[in-house]
């Protein structure tokens, strides 16, 4: 079971490393998925996670306060706007576009009610 949750985590890890330098797709989260699934999995792993410059910080903050910064919450607010203005332009059938705002609310509501 361990080498399924360490996989898990890699994964994560590949989706993170491609968010950090695509613009759509958020890296932080799939980080801090990784960094459970390490946690569980691999103690190695997860002091690599947690110790790299780069994709460490934000882990270790989200661990230490379950907080989201200022700033990523006006990015994550502003990008689920403009998620929703394109699902409205785009006129998706009912079904998909109440899912599509559903999930958008739902996570806007998430991060809003985090700490800063």
């Amino acid at each position: 079971m361990r080498w399924i949750k360490f996989s898990i985590g890699l994964f994560f890890v590949g989706i993170g490393v491609l968010g950090a330098f695509l613009p759509v797709l958020p890296s932080t989260v799939f980080f801090i998925i990784a960094a459970f699934y390490f946690s569980q999995s691999s103690e190695k792993a997860e002091k690599w996670l947690l110790n790299h410059p780069r994709f460490g910080p934000p882990v270790v903050r989200w661990r230490t306060s379950r907080a989201i910064p200022k700033p990523a919450k006006i990015l994550a607010s502003t990008s689920i706007t403009i998620s929703g203005l394109i699902i409205f332009l785009a006129e998706l059938p009912l079904l998909a576009a109440g899912i599509a705002y559903t999930i958008l609310a739902s996570s806007l509501a998430y991060i809003l009610t985090r700490p800063s």
